[in-house]
């Protein structure tokens, strides 16, 4: 489908709609020529997913509604008011969903990146966490950062986070299923993105003991080394010590 511009006085052009097919969700990317303001929201009766963006124009193509994955049925868009354009993309179940910007990086420029995931996620037993004779391995779901088109923290040679985090993983992987009574499981084995939603939902339905989530944080200074452990705290007291 070949888009026209929409309205006028423009400060964002939308070159045009990738869409990616990670496991178990879907990843709609529009390319944009500058940032753009934004709001995401859905709609029932029937079921719908709305962008909306301030002072945009549309210039490329939409994909296919055979192209937009399990979750979505179709894609129009409009200006239901001045200095608003539209995407309204019709839903075949409830989602989750989640947007954020990226700026440009290698070959890509501005993007605007909304995640569509399914609700439907298996309710986790309670009673297998209390105390006694354990009957199945040790479940560790191990969570590389970043992915696809958020590259993470990038390099001075170019070494992208994303990239640095998913070898890491896959190593510590072969690690844990080497030992008795473990076993390891990732959220991503590839060079693709998975949403917050999405790793929680992974590691929910893998019935996770455990959970590690892989980062390889930028520095100022060239001298540091080492590594930072950060753990869940009712009582902030991780996020204590990495202020000191």
């Amino acid at each position: 489908m070949v888009l026209s511009p929409g309205p006028g006085c423009a400060d964002t052009v939308i070159a045009g709609l990738r869409v990616w097919h990670p496991p178990q969700s879907t990843r709609l990317v529009f390319d944009l020529s500058d940032p753009v303001e934004f709001e995401l929201f859905d709609l029932s009766d029937p079921k719908r997913l709305v962008v909306d963006m301030r002072r945009a124009l549309v210039l490329g193509t939409l994909p296919e509604s055979s192209a937009l994955g399990p979750y979505l049925g179709g894609i129009r868009y409009g200006s239901p008011k001045s200095e608003t354009l539209r995407f309204v993309f019709d839903l075949k179940q409830s989602v989750g969903y989640d947007a954020f910007l990226l700026p440009p990086e290698g070959t890509y420029g501005h993007r605007l990146v909304v995640d569509i995931s399914p609700l439907e996620v298996e309710a986790v037993d309670r009673n297998r966490l209390k105390p006694g004779k354990r009957a199945r391995s040790f479940v560790i779901v191990i969570d590389p950062g970043h992915g696809g088109e958020d590259p993470g923290a990038t390099g001075r040679r170019h070494t992208r986070e994303k990239d640095v985090v998913l070898a890491v993983s896959k190593r510590l992987s072969r690690l844990i299923n080497g030992e008795i009574g473990m076993q390891a499981r990732l959220t991503r084995d590839r060079d693709y993105y998975v949403s917050l939603r999405g790793r929680i939902d992974i590691a929910v339905r893998e019935k996770a003991d455990l959970f590690v989530s892989v980062h390889a944080d930028a520095a100022r200074r060239r001298s540091a080394k080492g590594a930072s452990v950060y753990i869940l705290s009712n009582k902030g007291a991780t996020g204590e010590i990495a202020r000191q």
